[in-house]
């Protein structure tokens, strides 16, 4: 009877534990996955802010659980390895985050080139005796998609009261780039001790060709280099493919066993340096 009774005792106080380690964890995730969500959402809305998307940041948790459950469940299916499966899945979870941000740099690219016919309607404003202010509005309906929309934002703020340098300044900061730093600091100089413009944006307007000039020389200078790197980051799975086609028993051993997985692991690591070092050699800054 004593011996039943300490067991009974050992058994209530090990539930116990249990008990209250699992409410603490919960609790604890719980407040973990509510900061995490208020950051990520918040940080999504205003990405999305500035390319202008019409979707809910909240829909893109939920977007990123999916492609990371699809990666997981599919790639388990098809070869019924935990490892690539976990992998696959971590993967997907990043999948729709690093969608928006290409898309962002390719909204920004499009912005940066846009930059110089900018310059140009505002020259030409300028130059027929209409003020800055209004010369943002009059390009506005001039320049396409991204342009015309940054600068709607702008002249939306100025008619609500805002001075010309804060909504540059807030322009800025959804695209940021040397070119248009450059531009919004000719304006505030300009605004303070004065000066002609139009000469300024003209001598802006001859650095920014100037400078995307070199940068496409540069660009045909080193496409050797990226081409070659490209390769070689790829001979060594094209290699691996070869062998699996041919002799698979020799190829399988790295995806079924830990050791193998270590060293596929090794590789990939080698992989992303090597990509790494070789883009930091032919990326150039001008």
């Amino acid at each position: 009877m004593e011996d039943l009774a300490a067991q009974g005792f050992v058994l209530s106080f090990i539930f116990a534990a249990v008990t209250i380690f699992v409410t603490v964890g919960f609790s604890l995730f719980s407040e973990g996955w509510t900061t995490y969500e208020e950051k990520y959402v918040s940080g999504a809305e205003r990405t999305l802010e500035s390319m202008f998307l019409s979707i809910p940041p909240q829909q893109l948790i939920y977007l990123s659980a999916f492609t990371g459950t699809l990666g997981f469940f599919g790639v388990l299916l098809a070869t019924q390895e935990m490892v690539w499966s976990v992998l696959t899945g971590l993967a997907g979870v990043f999948v729709p985050e690093v969608t928006i941000r290409l898309l962002r740099w390719k909204r920004a690219r499009r912005f940066q080139e846009q930059l110089v016919d900018l310059l140009q309607s505002l020259t030409n404003s300028l130059r027929a005796g209409i003020a800055l202010p209004m010369a943002f509005e009059s390009a506005r309906h001039e320049m396409p998609n991204p342009m015309a929309q940054e600068i709607g934002l702008l002249t939306q703020e100025l008619k609500l009261g805002a001075s010309l340098d804060a909504a540059l300044r807030h322009m800025l900061e959804r695209m940021p780039g040397e070119d248009l730093d450059l531009v919004i600091t000719a304006i505030e100089i300009s605004g303070e001790v004065g000066g002609n413009l139009t000469e300024v944006f003209g001598k802006i307007s001859h650095t920014i060709r100037d400078r995307s000039r070199i940068e496409r020389r540069i660009s045909a200078l080193t496409a050797m280099g990226r081409l070659q790197g490209l390769v070689m980051g790829l001979l060594p799975l094209a290699f691996l493919l070869g062998i699996y086609l041919m002799q698979p028993e020799y190829i399988l051993p790295l995806f079924t066993t830990w050791t193998g997985n270590a060293i596929l692991g090794v590789i990939a690591v080698l992989e992303v340096m090597g990509f790494w070092f070789i883009r930091k050699i032919v990326n150039i800054e001008v």
